[in-house]
């Protein structure tokens, strides 16, 4: 599911995990890498998809710290998890996604395990 948020409805569940499209209208690399993160959405339907203007929302766009765009954030639980800048095309924001969930996981294993 691809979602549009805003600076009010930005809101993850606690065993929910999302992934966090940051960009701008203005943007060329966000502008191609619209339809990718879309089609991602429909490949990963497992992960809610949400996408954030940072023009029309600086207060999340702060609150996340996101200096350049497009930036994903991967929250799970409502903390970040992991973080990418640009990552060009499917294969990227897929390797993103996998990559990140892995090292969650492994976290928590040592966390679980000491």
């Amino acid at each position: 599911m691809l979602r549009v948020v805003t600076d009010n409805d930005l809101k993850t569940g606690e065993n929910q995990t999302v992934i966090v499209d940051f960009g701008a209208t203005w943007c060329g690399p966000c502008r191609r890498l619209a339809p990718v993160y879309e089609l991602s959405a429909k490949i990963n339907e497992k992960y809610d998809h949400l996408t954030v203007d940072v023009d029309a929302n600086p207060r999340l766009a702060s609150d996340f710290a996101v200096q350049s765009v497009p930036t994903l954030v991967m929250l799970s639980g409502g903390r970040e998890i992991g973080r990418c800048g640009n990552p060009g095309n499917l294969e990227g924001i897929t390797k993103f996604i996998n990559n990140t969930l892995e090292k969650n996981r492994a976290e928590d294993g040592d966390a679980k395990n000491p």
